[in-house]
């Protein structure tokens, strides 16, 4: 079975909300995209092998920081900003199906891990004084990013999915990921942390 699936949600730190020093501000979730190849392999009747390749944006939400630089990328003093990274992904989990109504309906849920390389990033920033005025872009230069790119996490999710005839299955899923390694992410000050996301979208699989 091969399918495609799209899924929108949120990103944020495994760490409590004052879990930065203070110069970095408070830290709230931010908004991100999973899209992506799904390719499973039945292993029994009820259990396959799920992988594929994705794209997945993670980061966080800055309130009221006032370091000079993110990442590089210079910020005003007294700012909010958002840090995202889009990393490319392979998935690997073991999938449990359970079909239902004379095997129209599959009820499903996964568990396995993720294994990631961030090929871009990006910060936006504006002055915290001004929060009707627009983010401002800056693109990370990857190639002398100074921290890991690396990205292992464990995921678990559920869906279901609706046969449409004998080929076609449009399905309904939610994902939730979450760091198994903690890292400096922002600078060698702001301290070890992780990444946690929650998605929920659709997609389609055709089977043969």
């Amino acid at each position: 079975m091969i399918g495609w699936r799209v899924l929108a949600g949120a990103s944020g730190l495994t760490s409590p909300e004052g879990g930065l020093p203070v110069e970095f501000g408070w830290h709230d979730k931010v908004a991100g995209t999973i899209f992506g190849l799904v390719v499973e392999t039945k292993i029994t009747d009820h259990l396959s092998l799920r992988s594929g390749l994705q794209q997945t944006q993670r980061g966080i939400s800055l309130r009221n920081g006032r370091v000079p630089s993110l990442l590089g990328a210079y910020v005003p003093h007294d700012f909010d900003a958002q840090v995202r990274m889009n990393y490319l992904e392979v998935p690997l989990a073991l999938k449990y199906s359970l079909p239902l109504a004379d095997q129209q309906i599959v009820l499903y849920s996964w568990g396995g891990v993720t294994a990631g390389y961030a090929l871009a990033g990006s910060v936006r920033a504006r002055a915290a004084k001004d929060p009707i005025s627009p983010l401002a872009t800056t693109r990370l230069a990857m190639n002398n990013y100074l921290f890991s790119r690396f990205h292992l996490g464990g995921s678990v999710g559920f869906g279901a999915g609706i046969n449409l005839g004998k080929c076609l299955q449009f399905r309904l899923e939610a994902a939730y990921n979450r760091s198994i390694e903690e890292k400096s992410m922002l600078s060698s000050e702001s301290g070890k942390h992780g990444y946690e996301t929650l998605h929920v979208g659709a997609g389609v699989s055709f089977r043969w």
